[in-house]
């Protein structure tokens, strides 16, 4: 079963279609390679799958609870933040939900806070980071 779908897309600029009935589905464990000439619409078709931007018609169908970032083309980094940084940003709630509920603070519903860690799994964000940083 496809953990993201997307059929019939289209995008225009003016008179200019950049996607013109554009498909494609992912299926769980798949890896994807994007690859076409500048200005074919990669780059529109993965803001549209990020839920950046939105196709004119068309539709995405995503599996529930399936978590998207994206990553600029032209990313700008902090000049002294380490790759691990960077990548961690992908994880950004799961980090704070987990920072919030080890600092315990006054006031912290900490049975809510603790259900949304799990539904994060910011227990291992640390571990989930290290593991795409080796893959």
């Amino acid at each position: 079963m496809a953990v993201l779908s997307l059929s019939n897309a289209h995008l225009a600029f003016g008179h200019v279609a950049l996607l013109d009935g554009a498909a494609f589905s992912l299926e769980e464990g798949e890896r994807l390679g994007l690859i076409g000439r500048n200005g074919a619409g990669k780059s529109s078709l993965l803001k549209i799958v990020a839920g950046i931007e939105k196709a004119d018609d068309g539709l995405l169908q995503l599996t529930q609870g399936l978590r998207i970032r994206y990553v600029a083309q032209e990313p700008v980094f902090d000049a002294g933040a380490s790759v691990f940084d960077i990548v961690s940003e992908g994880v950004a709630e799961a980090r704070s939900v987990r920072e919030q509920y080890e600092a315990h603070a006054e006031g912290i519903d900490l049975d809510a806070l603790q259900t949304r860690i799990e539904a994060l799994d910011a227990w291992t964000w640390e571990q989930r980071v290290e593991t795409t940083l080796h893959q």
